[in-house]
């Protein structure tokens, strides 16, 4: 066994003596020692250039289907009116999305006390809700935003006045 050992380690340490094992393993099926000859070379065809269109066709391409999404069409055109200690409950919604509603965020103003944005819901729903604390006409700018994917995100800005009685 230790001669074996011997062996197998001076076999791989000689790199002719792995060359003419090498040419004697059969991995196809051929006899041990017989000569097997690849398929004919490719003949090589002529080359040919390629044409590839210049990157700035394909920013431009971007850019136009960018500017192809439709606004989006925010509604209701006002929101009801709220009473102090009462809960209070109003949806933005948005039309004319290509990807869902991702979210909302005051651009101006505040909302009333108590209140805030909820969840989005039906992938175009913006709630308000919350429990109003004080009386007042509190008008803001809300900006909404959908999410973009093979689309830039589309947003849009309305304005709105909230009254608390």
């Amino acid at each position: 066994m230790d001669q074996n050992h011997t062996q197998q380690s001076h076999e791989v340490g000689n790199p002719e003596r792995l060359l003419s094992k090498k040419q004697h393993i059969s991995t196809n099926g051929h006899r041990l020692g017989e000569t097997v000859h690849s398929r004919k070379p490719r003949r090589r065809l002529p080359s040919m250039p390629v044409s590839r269109p210049p990157a700035i066709s394909i920013f431009l391409l971007l850019g136009l289907l960018s500017s192809c999404s439709a606004a989006l069409n925010v509604a209701p055109p006002t929101l009801p009116e709220g009473k102090v200690g009462h809960p209070y409950q109003a949806s933005i919604v948005v039309g004319d999305n290509e990807t869902p509603l991702g979210g909302a965020y005051l651009e101006s103003g505040s909302l009333p006390p108590g209140l805030s944005f909820g969840r989005v819901e039906q992938q175009n729903r913006m709630p308000i809700v919350g429990t109003p604390t004080g009386p007042g006409k509190h008008s803001f700018r809300v900006s909404l935003w959908c999410h973009g994917t093979n689309f830039p995100g589309q947003s849009a800005t309305r304005d709105y006045v909230i009254v608390i009685r």
